[in-house]
């Protein structure tokens, strides 16, 4: 009838969660989880307004439901502030890095596969991804630094995040600010990585 594709999203999210509560269909309907926010993140990260102030929302919202603050699901909120990355690095600061850490340092099994450090990885190619679409490869910058600060090591898909959100932005070439940051930034998350199988011929 006429509804985006965020709004259709978040009618189905409000019908999950209402049946859930009905003992008629709880067993039949899936509870909401980190998944069914993170699609909807998604459709919101691509409306042509920024917006932020919904992501929030719909973090906190989330975290209501008992919804964990894994990696894919900080990244696709963080991508709804657009070019705003002021805010995003605010709401990075106070409600998603928390989140994240508290999802990243939860108790697992000994025998879990999970790669430390994978969900915080995620996350921060989510801000990086944000500083690309408002032209500022210093924050993008200092954003890899603060990576390697916590032990986790900024690679090609790292300058990748930061290059898609720089094709989003409205600068000129001639005009973005500081294109001696991206040389920076680029000689930083290309720099040999040992974990790195592809370039173990590389010394």
């Amino acid at each position: 009838d006429g509804k985006t594709a965020f709004e259709a999203a978040a009618v189905i999210l409000e019908m999950m969660k209402e049946s859930t509560k009905s003992p008629k269909y709880s067993e039949l309907v899936l509870r909401p989880n980190s998944q069914s926010y993170c699609l909807i993140a998604s459709t919101l990260s691509h409306r042509c307004k920024a917006d932020g102030k919904t992501a929030i929302e719909l973090y906190r919202d989330a975290m209501e439901w008992n919804v964990p603050a894994d990696g894919r699901f900080i990244n696709s909120l963080l991508r709804c502030f657009g070019s705003d990355i002021d805010s995003a690095i605010h709401a990075w600061k106070t409600l998603f890095r928390p989140g994240v850490l508290s999802y990243e340092n939860r108790e697992r099994s000994k025998y879990s596969r999970h790669k430390k450090g994978k969900n915080l990885v995620a996350a921060y190619h989510g801000i990086i991804h944000v500083a690309g679409t408002a032209g500022r490869p210093d924050i993008a910058l200092r954003i890899a630094y603060a990576m390697k600060k916590e032990g986790l090591e900024p690679t090609e898909l790292t300058l990748n995040s930061y290059k898609t959100g720089a094709r989003n932005n409205e600068l000129s070439e001639s005009i973005r600010l500081n294109k001696q940051y991206e040389n920076l930034l680029t000689i930083e998350c290309t720099k040999y990585n040992k974990n790195d199988k592809r370039r173990s011929s590389e010394k």
